[in-house]
């Protein structure tokens, strides 16, 4: 449940690093559960290139569902 922490560990990441499409997916995972939602579908934008695992993509998927339900 907590969200900041990880958020506040992410934003020390490079901005090139958080460019990274598997690093993105993580990044706007992260800003959805933090109600960013703006920031979430740029980084879900950018994760649609990275090569997931299925476990991965259902988080993803899941956080993108929640950004549609608010």
């Amino acid at each position: 449940g907590d969200v900041k922490g990880p958020l506040k560990i992410m934003r020390q990441l490079t901005p090139e690093q958080l460019q990274d499409p598997s690093v993105a997916a993580y990044f706007g995972i992260l800003l959805a559960a933090a109600g960013q939602n703006d920031n979430a579908t740029e980084y879900f934008a950018l994760a649609e290139k990275a090569k997931l695992l299925p476990e991965e993509e259902e988080l993803v998927a899941q956080a993108k569902a929640s950004l549609a339900r608010q």
